[in-house]
């Protein structure tokens, strides 16, 4: 079975000591003090300058992007997240999940950061 995004950030978080020789708090700081504050030019300047791969510069980004905290850590943040600008469909998802959970309660819910 694949690994989830959750595993992935995890493997990801618990290596980088080891890969970079820095932490992540450390990276944190470097990304703040990095004069640069789109997305995707701080992926660039993490693969060009500190040797990062693609998906671990997308990985570190996405962590700097939450504050410094893991995107995939709680699927209960994930899912107040996607309804932080549409409250409004909270009770729709709601009543769709329990629909779905009562016609077979045995199905798998999976959280990802924009959808269910």
């Amino acid at each position: 079975m694949a690994k989830t995004s959750q595993e992935i950030e995890k493997e990801f978080i618990e290596g980088l000591t080891l890969s970079t020789g820095q932490n992540l708090n450390r990276w944190m700081d470097k990304i703040k003090n990095c004069g640069l504050d789109k997305r995707n030019d701080i992926i660039a300047w993490l693969k060009e300058s500190n040797n990062f791969g693609h998906m671990n510069a997308g990985l570190l980004v996405g962590i700097y992007l939450n504050g410094g905290k893991p995107v995939y850590g709680s699927d209960q943040v994930l899912l107040e997240n996607q309804f932080a600008k549409n409250e409004d469909m909270k009770p729709l998802y709601t009543t769709l999940i329990n629909a779905i959970i009562n016609w077979d309660n045995e199905i798998s819910i999976v959280i990802k950061k924009t959808y269910v």
